[in-house]
């Protein structure tokens, strides 16, 4: 299996041949740099850059993402999942928001109330970031455990983009919500 990092090396800056190759095996990696070479064309600019604008824009951020947000989240996509990885990615995200690991850590989302902040946090998100199999039910999952003080949102669509890639989908081949519309539907089902 290939990593994110892994390919691509026609294109002309190091940074985006960094960033460009989303090979799930080895045999996927001609089309897809074809695919991130049309993006590039069309857009002007890295699918990763597209989607971690995208993220932003949902919680209302709207700029583009800085460069340590593309490479934490380049780095994390071509990592292995843990509680740590994603600690360490939404501590780039929003810091000084951290994860909500002791009492009285609480959060809202609209009219949502997450669970209490607890000392068993970081085990609940190594639980959660584990089952990975079905990247819809393992966002929800994340964004119902709210595990962090803010950051939750990006983290998580990253959590998604992470899980989309090992289960051999391309989750820049639609915008996120666009993406999400149709795992939720298919959900229901």
């Amino acid at each position: 299996m290939g990593g994110f990092r892994s390919g691509c090396a026609r294109l002309s800056s190091p940074s985006r041949r960094r960033q460009c190759d989303l090979e799930i095996v080895s045999n996927q990696k001609s089309s897809h740099c074809a695919a991130q070479q049309r993006s590039e064309r069309v857009t002007g600019e890295n699918v990763l850059t597209t989607f971690l604008r995208e993220s932003l824009g949902i919680e209302g951020i709207h700029r583009d993402p800085t460069q340590a947000e593309i490479d934490a989240t380049s780095a994390f996509l071509d990592g292995d999942m843990s509680a740590d990885a994603v600690i360490a990615l939404q501590a780039v995200y929003a810091p000084g928001k951290p994860l909500r690991d002791r009492h009285g850590m609480n959060v809202r989302v609209g009219g949502y109330v997450a669970p209490p902040g607890n000392r068993d946090m970081r085990e609940t998100l190594s639980r959660c970031v584990a089952d990975w199999e079905d990247p819809w039910t393992q966002h929800v999952a994340f964004e119902m455990l709210h595990p962090f003080m803010d950051g939750n949102g990006r983290a998580g669509r990253a959590v998604w983009a992470w899980a989309m890639i090992r289960t051999g989908q391309d989750p820049f081949a639609l915008s996120f919500l666009h993406r999400f519309y149709y795992q939720t539907l298919a959900a229901e089902r």
